[in-house]
């Protein structure tokens, strides 16, 4: 059937033995009808039904992409603690800055990817210091300034400018 969210995206179901598990495996292949691409999906659970399977994948490729921005950003394995409650706390928090950048993203409609919101982060950063450095008597409004705007935008491939 087709995915009630994006019709141009087929779902194929099949109940299959897979040789190398050594099991019965619930498998689903995903047909992009656009692109002519397709991606297959398994589950041990026989009985789910395949938009299940394919929104669990979705889910899980969103866990995957915030451990790597936990990593990339928020130094998720810059840890040098050994002690249990030590590490919990610093991959929890580590994982919550990746959560409230995000929910700031979204909120204010900044970039679409953390590498850009990082970017406009430091950018705007370094352009404050500059202009506070210079001590030359003039204010700025960074927020309406279209030339101090290229500036923070600089570097960031989603930037409205």
């Amino acid at each position: 059937g087709c995915h009630p969210d994006h019709p141009h995206l087929h779902m194929y179901r099949q109940v299959v033995y897979g040789v190398q598990f050594k099991r019965k495996l619930n498998v689903v292949i995903l047909v992009n009808t656009n692109t002519k691409k397709y991606v297959v999906l398994a589950s041990t659970d026989l009985q789910q039904d395949a938009l299940s399977i394919v929104n669990m994948y979705k889910l899980r490729f969103q866990i995957e992409f915030i451990f790597r921005d936990a990593k990339q950003f928020t130094g998720l394995t810059h840890c040098q603690s050994r002690q249990k409650e030590r590490l919990h706390f610093h991959f929890n928090l580590s994982c919550s800055a990746i959560n409230i950048a995000r929910a700031e993203m979204e909120l204010f409609d900044t970039a679409s990817s953390l590498n850009s919101y990082v970017r406009q982060a430091y950018n705007t950063r370094l352009v404050e210091r500059i202009i506070d450095n210079l001590d030359l008597g003039a204010k700025f409004d960074i927020n309406t300034c279209p030339e101090i705007q290229e500036v923070i935008n600089w570097g960031v491939l989603d930037a409205a400018a």
